[in-house]
């Protein structure tokens, strides 16, 4: 086991967050190994194509050399413990500022764990260009794997965060722990993490952030750099839900109601909010609320208010539209 000192005090004041970049480096894992993450499968075969595109070439070399299992990421392009940007422009920003020194220094690191692939050596020679290389491959990435899907993604992992604060709010931090993996545990004072994790300093934090991950497909993992607030990454709930969680709309619906209501009609076999609807879709929620309006006229959805929320359900004729035949 590894740990590091965690107060009750600091406990009570433990955030939480959503990390673009952890995504996207950790999805390219996820690409190159999908038999470990058949969960993402839907994910991998649209996406792969892509991926495997003779134009892609360049960029690909670059993440595949840069992003590498078992610790094989340079520091540089993890993310930040101060803050933890919610949004890809702000993490990315962050990386751009890395200094030469330090993007030559991080990869050395990674060069006493083995051979450095001749992408990473080039980029190590002149670490200026190499950096200007390395942002261009993830901003490629990002707009091809991640942005198409990102509303969905943090829909997930903001469902996640809302029940683990709960957990942590009204049960007990070491609920809240054990629920993230067994094998975490709090004492009162400090927290162990399987000896997976890394190994954690044990200088004092000033205090923890847990971050979900649709695409940590194991174990949590600990940030170990410095003192600020410790970054704990952790598997997010439901992940096998991610990519069934905004089905396609027939074709034939599509044709009748156009793709954004057929989309949202699709959502509604179960009751949603205006909210929810957006996020899951990518649509404004004013846009979301025109086409909901449209759908109650013509008798294919209905609303209903429970407690604070209005939540939409499709009528049996929306979910006859959505699920007959074409003719």
């Amino acid at each position: 086991m590894r740990s590091f000192p965690l107060s009750g005090e600091q406990i009570r004041d433990v955030e939480f967050s959503a990390s673009p970049v952890w995504e996207l480096l950790l999805s390219r894992l996820a690409l190159r190994w999908p038999k470990r993450h058949a969960q993402h499968t839907w994910w991998i075969e649209r996406v792969g194509r892509a991926d495997a595109d003779r134009g892609f070439a360049e960029h690909r070399a670059v993440l595949d050399s840069l992003i590498r299992p078992y610790g094989w990421i340079p520091q540089f392009v993890m993310p930040s413990s101060l803050p933890t940007p919610r949004a890809w422009p702000d993490e990315r920003a962050l990386i751009v500022q890395t200094a030469p020194d330090r993007v030559r220094s991080n990869i050395e690191e990674l060069s006493a764990r083995g051979p450095l692939p001749d992408t990473i050596r080039r980029i190590l020679a002149e670490p200026d260009a190499g950096l200007t290389k390395i942002i261009a491959a993830l901003d490629a990435w990002w707009e091809l794997g991640i942005e198409p899907y990102w509303s969905r993604i943090v829909a997930l992992l903001d469902a996640d965060i809302q029940h683990r604060r709960h957990t942590l709010h009204t049960r007990s931090p070491r609920l809240l722990f054990s629920s993230i993996d067994r094998r975490l545990r709090w004492d009162g004072h400090t927290l162990h993490l399987p000896s997976e994790s890394g190994n954690v300093p044990s200088h004092p934090t000033t205090g923890l952030i847990l971050i979900p991950s649709v695409f940590l497909d194991h174990r949590p993992m600990a940030s170990i750099d410095g003192p600020a607030p410790r970054l704990l990454f952790y598997p997010a709930r439901n992940v096998a839900t991610l990519w069934s969680a905004a089905p396609t709309a027939p074709r034939h619906s599509e044709r009748l109601l156009g793709t954004s209501r057929a989309q949202l009609l699709s959502l509604l076999a179960k009751p949603r909010t205006t909210a929810g609807l957006a996020e899951l879709t990518g649509l404004a929620p004013a846009s979301v609320s025109f086409h909901l309006g449209i759908l109650r006229d013509a008798g294919l959805a209905r609303r209903q208010r429970v407690g604070r929320d209005v939540l939409y359900t499709a009528t049996s004729l929306g979910t006859r539209l959505i699920n007959g035949p074409a003719g």
